[in-house]
């Protein structure tokens, strides 16, 4: 697996409320977005999510803006939940979505949108990677 400083959405990101990726991915030339279709969007959940009442969960979205600040952001596609529990170590791999009704822009990133109360802890790492397998794993193993 192959990756780049300039591919990450988050490294080590608390995901305790609702928030952006701590980065945004710029696709300054139309070939960018090509070389990015051959990766994969991998996430890592590096400290276990937990909250007071069990019931939080996060729901991971691929967003994209023609400016860094997403003041008009779209949502490219909703990714997966993260739910309360999920363990360090678990490891997700999503193929970037092209064939959407949604087209790229200039830039993207990650929205983390956080319901039923906050994650008293729970952190991710987030980029896109390149010769991944496209499948989950878990603490357990595959998925």
């Amino acid at each position: 697996m192959y990756t780049d400083d300039r591919t990450y959405f988050s490294d080590g990101q608390a995901i305790t409320a609702s928030a952006a990726s701590t980065n945004k991915i710029a696709l300054t030339t139309p070939s960018d977005l090509g070389k990015l279709r051959k990766g994969v969007i991998n996430i890592v959940v590096t400290e276990t999510f937990d909250d007071t009442g069990d019931n939080s969960t996060a729901v991971v979205t691929l967003r994209t803006d023609d400016n860094e600040a997403f003041g008009s952001a779209a949502t490219i596609a909703t990714l997966f939940t993260i739910t309360n529990g999920l363990a360090a170590g678990t490891e997700f791999n999503f193929e970037l979505p092209y064939a959407n009704s949604v087209p790229y822009q200039d830039y993207i990133d990650l929205y983390f949108t956080v319901a039923n109360g906050d994650f008293s802890q729970g952190k991710i790492t987030a980029r896109i990677v390149f010769d991944a397998e496209i499948a989950t794993f878990t603490a357990q193993g595959l998925a």
